[in-house]
């Protein structure tokens, strides 16, 4: 393995995970408080989408561990990364 390799190794990029998304007016937004329930449209349910660098890479789903701490199980990785 190269030094350049061992170098990328420890390098960290951001990894997003998203619920779901969609667009609301901002006369809606406005009258949000707390306890409010927002839609999400684009959403399926257990199921959150990968982000890394502003492209989606792929899906999971959110599970809770015996430390009541959340993690993601892979479900699909996208070929290529589309």
């Amino acid at each position: 393995m190269s030094n350049t390799d061992e170098k990328l190794k420890n390098l960290y990029i951001e990894l997003q995970v998203l619920i779901g998304r969609d667009s609301k007016p901002i006369e809606e937004i406005l009258a949000w408080r707390k306890g409010t329930i927002v839609t999400l449209e684009e959403s399926k349910v257990n199921v959150v989408t990968m982000n890394i660098g502003g492209k989606e890479i792929g899906e999971g789903r959110i599970l809770r561990n015996e430390k009541s701490e959340m993690d993601l199980e892979i479900t699909d990785i996208y070929a290529g990364n589309e």
